[in-house]
């Protein structure tokens, strides 16, 4: 009798404590639970903080960034304007004094028949004062130095076209070392680009390099269309 209290106060005693730990582990997943929810809402609340000040900032940067865009914008249009002026003024009093310039040192026919030369036409002389203004040759030196180029290549005015048969040519042909240096690349590029002008204008490069300048591709039909139509013009740009 004595032993079966014993055992039923052992088995009492045991449920007592497995209720209590059963109890406690639960009071443990509470606080657990408990905290973690509290965390968790802590964690929301901060993560909307932050979410709410981000936005903030981003719209406070929108701002700024638009304000010194507009600054900026303003600033560059005030500049672009100053300087739209101050080229305005400049290339105006450049022309003036290219125009001033140039009427000191334009020719007529009394002066090109002194000098020797063979065409002295109005529309000849015209010509030639409007490439000299057109290529900027305004000074005494340079118009002396242009007028002697052109005069030694076509003996003062005598030929706009090299004088040479296509047998003479052949030496500017594209497989001999003048033709290549000249650019030519076909057969027959000697002849067709022979001497033109009264600069007497040579070889495929020159002429193509011509022709982009003047925005006229006919320049590549050869030396005849150069000869009549630029005789004075390519002067003006080789020299």
């Amino acid at each position: 009798m004595t032993t079966f209290k014993i055992i039923s106060f052992i088995a009492i005693v045991s449920l007592i404590l497995e209720v209590q730990a059963l109890t406690s582990t639960n009071k443990l997943k509470d606080k657990l639970t408990s905290k973690y929810l509290d965390l968790k809402y802590k964690t929301s609340t901060k993560i909307d903080e932050m979410k709410e000040k981000t936005v903030e900032n981003v719209d406070e940067m929108k701002e700024n960034t638009a304000d010194n865009i507009d600054k900026l914008k303003k600033k560059s249009s005030e500049k672009i304007n100053d300087l739209k002026d101050l080229t305005s003024e400049k290339v105006e009093d450049l022309k003036d004094k290219t125009s001033t310039q140039f009427n000191k040192v334009k020719k007529n026919s009394v002066e090109m028949k002194k000098f020797g030369w063979a065409n002295t036409d109005k529309q000849q002389i015209d010509e030639l004062n409007r490439v000299l203004k057109k290529y900027s040759i305004t000074t005494n030196l340079r118009v002396w130095h242009f007028l002697s180029q052109v005069a030694k290549e076509s003996e003062l005015g005598k030929y706009t076209i090299e004088l040479g048969s296509k047998e003479y040519c052949s030496k500017y042909e594209f497989d001999t070392k003048i033709g290549k240096e000249l650019g030519n690349t076909e057969s027959g590029d000697g002849y067709k680009f022979k001497g033109a002008g009264y600069i007497q204008m040579t070889g495929r490069y020159n002429y193509q390099k011509f022709a982009d300048f003047i925005y006229d591709q006919k320049v590549m039909n050869g030396f005849e269309y150069v000869s009549a139509v630029y005789p004075w013009e390519c002067a003006g740009i080789l020299i």
